[in-house]
């Protein structure tokens, strides 16, 4: 695990402890039961509370004031000329001094032949200089950049959680965008969030933009020698002042900001003694409740009487002629949907990425933001629940086979294709469009949903899903172009 996401680690380590003992709370549930008291013994949602725009802002103005700074140190760093003699093949060799004629003279091995005008090396004793970048200086202004970085992605992913929580009731109820039961499922999360943000909208939001200017910045700079070489060297780095840190005026913003860094977040990520073992366990406790949650609020509905555990599950739902089963262990989830054909999803955290499922398709669910092909199932994002749905919605799409039913709403889906090769079909109720497509490169079959005629005018700070309201069951850019699940490509 990277520091990056131990950065995230150390910030959200005790968000999920509740729902371990919860679990073992209640052995047993209907689901009547189950409604009464995930809203009421749980918040399912919830963003840390005393965010202090001050003290933020000031840091981010003094990174600011030192982005020039760090600019021209990755452009044209301090570095220092490392000489060191080498034996290289005569072809290479640019220099050549009194050594390595001493050299060859006693070292015949590297001769490729000798006669009476003298010898003919094959390799020569030579003098090369190479740029050293792994000065004192520039392993500092590494470990500042490092400080940054996880300064910004703390700050940005809480600032993104504030916006979306701010912004998400605000939608327009007439617009046929968002499932029905959105709202309701809306209600139940913000009871464990009961906090005006509405007023620190536009500051949290000319926040954000500045920080994702600085982080654009470096992150695009971040192959270049100076930090490439360096960052892996900066654990148990202790900060005393140097002629180039002093006298450089470059150098010496890093310095100053580095040391004012030190002074207000004095925690070492490389110290944090984590249990990440109970940290996995209490998180996937988690998604198992919201996975309950999610079906709920997506059509399906089960039996009243039917009693389950949250640990091991195993129920049943039905949603017109779709069946879904849910099975669970302590690492994965198990989803069975049934139409015309059953298609197998298992559902796990990304720790086990290693272990081998059988299933049709398995999909790896993080509560880090940036970890990548991962799922972002998280207590802090309102929107995991949707994202839960989109995989539901995926799993429904892919065991139809007749097309005559919306996923979506349950009204009646109208097949609109022009031809045989390129099925088409459209809700009229809920603009639900399905679109049957051939990867370009694979050959296979794969489809695409969206709604229809839809023209997006929405804001997005993380998920660019959020575009299409999470009715896409295939990812996206940030432009809304459907990324290709087959091969990963844009067609």
């Amino acid at each position: 695990m990277n520091n990056n996401i131990n950065n995230e680690l150390s910030l959200i380590i005790n968000d999920y402890d509740s729902f371990p003992n919860f679990i073992f709370k209640y052995k047993e549930l209907s689901i009547i039961e189950y409604n009464y008291y995930s809203v009421n013994d749980l918040s399912l949602f919830f963003v840390h509370e005393n965010y202090d725009f001050e003290a933020v802002g000031l840091l981010l103005e003094k990174i600011e004031n030192a982005l020039p700074a760090i600019k021209r140190i990755f452009a044209k760093p301090i570095i220092h000329l490392k000489e060191q003699d080498e034996v290289l093949p005569v072809e290479n060799v640019r220099l050549i001094n009194n050594a390595t004629i001493n050299h060859i003279a006693t070292h015949s091995e590297l001769w490729d032949d000798y006669t009476k005008n003298g010898i003919k090396p094959l390799k020569l004793l030579t003098r090369t200089y190479h740029d050293d970048y792994s000065i004192y200086e520039n392993i500092v202004f590494a470990k500042t950049v490092d400080c940054i970085l996880d300064f910004l992605r703390k700050n940005m992913r809480e600032l993104k959680n504030l916006m979306n929580s701010c912004r998400i009731i605000e939608l327009n109820l007439l617009e046929r965008t968002n499932h029905w039961d959105y709202f309701l499922a809306l209600g139940k999360l913000q009871i464990g969030y009961v906090r005006d943000f509405g007023k620190h909208y536009i500051e949290a939001k000319n926040i954000y933009d500045r920080m994702s200017f600085i982080y654009d910045s470096i992150t695009a700079r971040l192959k270049r020698n100076v930090y490439r070489l360096n960052h892996k060297k900066t654990k148990g780095l202790e900060l005393h002042n140097s002629n180039i840190l002093h006298m450089d005026k470059d150098y010496h913003k890093i310095y100053l900001l580095y040391k004012n860094y030190l002074r207000k977040h004095n925690i070492e990520v490389e110290n944090l003694n984590i249990n990440k073992d109970d940290f996995y366990y209490n998180y996937f406790s988690f998604v198992k409740i919201l996975f309950i949650f999610s079906i709920q609020h997506f059509n399906f509905s089960c039996d009243e009487n039917t009693r389950f555990s949250l640990e091991n599950m195993n129920i049943d739902f039905e949603f017109n002629d779709w069946e879904l089963h849910i099975e669970s262990n302590d690492n994965s989830i198990t989803l069975t949907i049934t139409k015309d054909k059953a298609y197998v999803i298992v559902v796990t955290p990304s720790i086990y990425k290693n272990v081998k499922f059988i299933a049709d398709e398995v999909v790896y669910v993080s509560p880090f933001m940036d970890e990548r092909r991962c799922q972002y199932i998280s207590i802090n994002d309102i929107e995991s629940f949707r994202r839960i749905q989109r995989i539901i919605q995926r799993g429904m799409i892919y065991s139809d086979l007749t097309f005559d039913t919306c996923l979506f709403c349950g009204d009646l889906l109208k097949d609109i294709s022009l031809d045989d090769e390129n099925k088409e079909y459209l809700c009229n109720s809920c603009r639900m469009h399905i679109i049957e497509k051939k990867c370009k490169i694979t050959k296979e079959k794969y489809f695409l949903t969206s709604i229809y005629g839809y023209k997006n005018n929405i804001e997005v700070y993380n998920d660019p899903s959020a575009l299409y309201h999470y009715r896409n069951i295939t990812e996206v850019t940030k432009k809304g172009e459907f990324i290709c699940p087959r091969c990963k490509r844009i067609h």
